[in-house]
């Protein structure tokens, strides 16, 4: 047989072969269609599930710290700044007795007194202490030394101002707490609050340091995170996140369904009316309690900053802030300090405790991985510590936290 033709019908079987595979493949690629679609991970927002808004931050209420900074300290707040820097973590400072966090067990600072006129003045401490016509009369604390002038006009809701220029915090209180101008500024911690009008007037509350915006105007409440490029709004029942970094867009109608959008992909999927605990904290009234002196650093971590849902292995993009953590331990010499781990209340009582204390033991693992010779305790608490409401996703994220607990002195 000649070998062009011995050629053309071996080739033949090939050809049949690769054109059958071909309809084949095509015909599972239009099959596919009608066929669940395999969840893209870059259109989940980490350690939330898929079509899940992230809960907006729940704020502390802020007070004119009752405790300040030992001078001596290890480590200060101002040291943690990268650690600060990060949505979910939080650095206040605390003192520890018997190993247990206490309150300023001071007594309040009288600047009240009589309904009548009186004073003092002691001009070696540099106070200055008048009061004229009882609480509602005109009050005033000076400090010189310290830095601290308080002023009271008219009670609390007349005009109330607190100035301490030392640690950088400044009130005003204007008129009552429903129809007010009131506005707290912490330059120091770059924590700025303002109120104006009741209920449905113009609220903020800015954090330089971690570029946060959170504000509400009648009914519409916005979260800015700038770092992360993330804004959620809220407008009645509808809720939507946009990450203009990634390009991920997520619509919660509030009836049941949520649309994830990356790209040109979109998804529609079940998911439960958005809530939050949407609150910005109260300015806070002019203090009358003296400072004591913090002698631990409380480092809280939400446990979306290091690990995935219901996980307790650390993520891969969590280790920055861990190897940020290690570093400023070993750097400031810390011989000791506590890791516990806090869960929400979903799931039994036993599973919880034992992924509070599965999360609290993989980062000791991972800080002695990085050369942190400190000897560290791991305490898990499960449900039994929370700091906020389960009943509501934004107060079940506060609940699920990693705390260290580290003496500085």
């Amino acid at each position: 047989m000649p070998k062009k033709a011995l050629a053309l019908l071996l080739a033949l079987p090939l050809t049949f072969s690769l054109s059958a595979c071909s309809d084949s493949t095509s015909g599972s690629e239009d099959s596919s269609t009608t066929q669940p679609v395999t969840t893209d991970d870059a259109m989940v927002v980490p350690g939330y599930q898929l079509g899940e808004i992230p809960a907006i931050p729940v704020y502390e209420t802020v007070s004119v710290p009752s405790l300040i900074e030992a001078p001596d300290a290890k480590i200060t707040v101002n040291q943690t700044e990268s650690l600060r820097s990060v949505p979910g973590i939080t650095v206040t400072p605390v003192r520890l007795e018997n190993g247990e966090i206490v309150d300023n067990g001071m007594a309040a600072y009288n600047v009240g007194g009589s309904d009548g006129v009186s004073g003092y003045s002691n001009d070696d401490s540099g106070v200055d202490v008048s009061n004229v016509g009882g609480e509602d009369g005109v009050n005033s604390y000076i400090d010189d030394l310290d830095g601290i002038d308080i002023s009271n006009v008219g009670g609390e809701n007349g005009v109330n101002n607190y100035s301490d220029e030392k640690n950088q915090v400044y009130i005003s209180r204007v008129g009552d707490k429903n129809n007010g101008v009131h506005s707290y500024d912490d330059e120091k911690n770059g924590i700025h609050i303002s109120h104006t009008g009741g209920e449905d007037g113009v609220h903020t509350y800015i954090d330089d340091v971690k570029e946060i915006e959170l504000s509400k105007a009648g009914d519409v409440i916005t979260y800015v995170n700038k770092k992360t490029e993330e804004t959620i709004t809220i407008t009645g029942s509808q809720a939507t996140y946009d990450n203009s970094k990634t390009g991920l867009s997520i619509v919660n109608d509030g009836n049941g369904k949520a649309l994830v959008t990356l790209d040109d992909k979109t998804k529609t999927v079940d998911a439960e009316p958005y809530q939050t605990d949407f609150t910005i904290p109260e300015v806070p009234d002019v203090p009358k309690t003296p400072t004591v002196e913090a002698n631990a650093l409380k480092i809280t971590m939400s446990s979306e900053v290091l690990f995935d849902f219901d996980k307790y292995n650390i993520r891969s993009d969590a280790q920055t802030v861990l190897n940020d953590l290690a570093k400023v331990l070993k750097d400031a010499g810390i011989s000791s300090f506590t890791i516990e781990g806090h869960t929400d209340s979903v799931s039994s009582e036993d599973y919880n405790q034992t992924l509070s204390e599965n999360r609290a033991n993989s980062v000791k693992d991972y800080l002695e991985k990085q050369g942190v010779n400190a000897s560290i305790t791991t305490e898990g608490y499960g449900e039994s510590r929370p700091v906020a409401t389960n009943d509501t996703a934004a107060g079940r994220q506060q609940n699920r936290r990693v705390e260290f607990l580290i003496p500085v002195q």
